[in-house]
């Protein structure tokens, strides 16, 4: 599906749950002395693509982790990635 597809209410609001838990268990980890050190993408996804047309996860993930001063190195996976 396209960016636009996934452009709703709901899908934001569920966007915005995960996002702000993934920055919660952050930050527990952070206390704890664990060492995150990058967050990984998937280029040209309407969710998780980073650079670019940021999809709409890491639209609202990216920010949350700045406001929490959260530094994270960014790695997005090509779509042409074959394992």
């Amino acid at each position: 599906m396209s960016k636009e597809a996934y452009n709703t209410e709901s899908y934001k609001k569920l966007c915005e749950k995960l996002a702000s838990e993934v920055v919660e268990d952050l930050k527990k980890y952070k206390e704890d002395d664990v060492l995150i050190h990058v967050l990984h993408g998937i280029n040209g996804s309407p969710t998780c693509s980073i650079t670019g047309l940021r999809g709409h996860f890491m639209d609202i993930l990216i920010p949350m982790l700045k406001s929490e001063k959260i530094d994270l190195l960014f790695n997005e996976v090509p779509t042409d990635y074959i394992e």
